[in-house]
């Protein structure tokens, strides 16, 4: 039971969900809805602080670049991850 103050389903638990969502869209090949899934889960870190999980999340739309063989852009999101671990 929740109470009204406290959502249904917390923040870290829908993070935790579009990661997966994510992780599953990638393995089938599915890249843009990989990356809309990422996206989601960066974006719920972002506003909730959680540093962990933005990690991990910019790490994950990094992987669907390397999927698609766009290194540059893999490098780009590769190396936003590496300089934001470096800050924390």
């Amino acid at each position: 039971i929740s109470s009204k103050n406290e959502p249904i389903v917390k923040k870290e638990q829908l993070i935790n969900l579009y990661l997966n969502l994510g992780d599953l869209s990638l393995v089938l090949g599915a890249w843009s809805d990989a990356k809309n899934y990422f996206e989601k889960s960066l974006k719920i870190s972002q506003e909730s602080g959680d540093d962990l999980k933005k990690v991990e999340s910019r790490s994950k739309l990094g992987q669907i670049e390397i999927k698609r063989k766009r290194w540059s852009l893999a490098i780009d999101k590769l190396e936003e991850v590496l300089n934001f671990k470096l800050s924390l």
